[in-house]
């Protein structure tokens, strides 16, 4: 009888560097969900209250009277005509319903978080307006039911945002065992660390359906990647494909379109012959992923046509915002990588510069290493993820009075720097230069020195306003729970588990053909 094999030191951190980038977003998300101040997130504070609803199970809530705004973040009439139709009114516990300072600074980013005063008494009354009442309710169930243990609003927040972080970086987690190829090493993952980018971090640290979606759709799309590859796919494919399309069906009204869009990969990519030989050969956990898919987005789809409103434009209306649509596509990409706050936290310019030329370096990778077929889907992707962008803005964002936001789109453009990375794991076996596995970790260091920048970033903002010194720590106005040191130093450990992370990862086993991907 032989022994099995002793696995040496390499191959043992090869085993563990999937859990290392694992516990690097998830050390990352818990420093924003500490250090963020509550509210100061786009719409959080409308937000929580729909959690603090649905988690008491006031699911619909009701109209609030006609010509009322209270409760309001619009500013144009048009805003406020959109946000009348989408408001409702909702029972929440008095001692924790949302009070005023939530969102005292947003827009206003001389001022520190100091402007709001936790201090103040709970409202007496036990209904409150949330304009996002008729969005889809089922990822608010879990925050809101968290939420309902805290002693006040402050508290509540944090447990509610602790909710959706635990199902975000779950998300994370099946992406990154989807992708992950020991052959390939840290090549890898390169897509999904350019893919999650710290607008995705920030997003899954807020009270909102967005962290989830978007945490969802990295997940779907890793999956169905990883169905593309020649080769089994491990049960650990069709959770992510199932979990992952089930959360970004339910998250919000566009969540069944992603869906369909992202399984439309899997042929583009692979072909049809392999995308029925896969589904096939899936046998029961291809129905299973299937069946739960399916019946996720018929929940959606139900209460969309039941529970959802809709902007009223005709063409003309369409066809006259895609002029201003194109002009808005510089401010999206910026909040693709990062903006924070209530949209008004901007990173320094060479953070989007680094990010810019990460992306460029693996699509430029891509497009030379990549077969033929994989060139044209590249291309195709790119050029989607613009129009996306550009039509959803047209028709259904810029009709309600308000402009586009990049977390609006992101559950599906992120399959550019997904895809983009999957071609360079398939082809990696062909690069033989040292210079270029060598810069792996140096490409990797850039992307977890942007990860923490956007949090310093951020910080800084909210201890001392952007017109505020620097190195704030001594000239902190507003401080978090525990103090500002303590979650820096937890946004630095996330940073250097990246590093970490991609150096046990290793750059790959050389010679080796990545063809077939690795057997499950």
């Amino acid at each position: 009888m032989t022994s099995p094999p002793v696995l040496g030191g390499r191959d043992q951190a090869r085993r563990l560097a999937p859990w290392l980038f694992v516990l690097a977003y998830l050390t990352l998300v818990v420093a924003w969900v500490g250090a963020n101040p509550p509210g100061a997130a786009p719409d959080e504070p409308a937000h929580y209250v729909k959690a603090l609803a649905a988690g008491g199970g006031a699911l619909v809530g009701t109209p609030p009277p006609a010509g009322s705004e209270e409760g309001l973040s619009a500013v144009t009439p048009g805003q406020k005509a959109w946000q009348a139709r989408t408001t409702r009114l909702v029972p929440v516990p008095p001692s924790l319903a949302a009070p005023p300072w939530l969102a005292c600074n947003a827009h206003l980013t001389e001022v520190s978080s100091a402007c709001r005063e936790p201090g103040e008494p709970a409202p007496e009354r036990a209904v409150q307006p949330t304009y996002v009442g008729t969005y889809q309710p089922f990822l608010y169930l879990a925050p809101g039911w968290l939420a309902r243990l805290a002693g006040d609003a402050s508290d509540a927040i944090l447990l509610a945002r602790g909710a959706g972080a635990i199902v975000a970086v779950t998300l994370f987690a099946l992406a990154v065992l989807a992708l992950w190829d020991p052959d390939a090493g840290a090549a890898s993952l390169v897509g999904l660390l350019l893919a999650l980018t710290p607008m995705v971090v920030f997003l899954a640290s807020a009270v909102s359906a967005s962290g989830a979606e978007v945490a969802a759709g990295l997940c779907y799309l890793a999956a169905v990647l990883r169905l593309a590859r020649p080769g089994p796919p491990s049960s650990s494919t069709w959770v992510a494909l199932a979990v992952g399309g089930s959360v970004l069906s339910l998250s919000r009204s566009l969540g069944p379109m992603w869906v369909v869009l992202g399984a439309a990969v899997l042929p583009a990519a692979s072909g049809v012959g392999r995308t029925r030989a896969v589904l096939r050969g899936g046998g029961w956990r291809a129905v299973a992923a299937g069946s739960a898919v399916a019946l996720s987005m018929a929940s959606s789809i139900a209460w969309e046509l039941t529970r959802q409103v809709h902007p009223e434009a005709g063409r003309g209306v369409i066809l006259g915002g895609v002029v201003p649509a194109l002009g808005e596509l510089p401010e999206v990409y910026r909040q693709h990588v990062g903006v924070f706050g209530w949209l008004d936290t901007q990173l320094p310019t060479e953070a989007y510069l680094v990010w810019s030329l990460g992306l460029g370096a693996i699509g430029v990778s891509a497009m030379v290493l990549g077969s033929a077929r994989q060139r044209l889907v590249l291309a195709v992707l790119a050029l989607a993820s613009v129009m996306l962008s550009v039509v959803v803005s047209a028709a259904l964002i810029r009709p309600t009075g308000f402009g586009m936001q990049a977390r609006y789109v992101m559950p599906l453009t992120v399959v550019v720097p997904l895809f983009a990375g999957e071609v360079v794991r398939s082809q990696w076996a062909r690069v033989r230069s040292w210079v270029l596995r060598a810069a792996l970790w140096p490409a990797v260091a850039a992307v977890a020195g942007v990860q923490f920048l956007a949090w310093y970033t951020n910080a800084r903002r909210q201890a001392v306003g952007t017109d505020g010194p620097k190195l704030f720590l001594g000239a902190a106005e507003w401080q978090p729970p525990l103090g500002w040191l303590a979650w820096m130093v937890l946004a630095l450990l996330g940073s250097a588990l990246l590093v970490l992370a991609a150096v046990a990862a290793g750059p790959g086993r050389p010679g080796r053909s990545l063809l077939a991907g690795p057997q499950a």
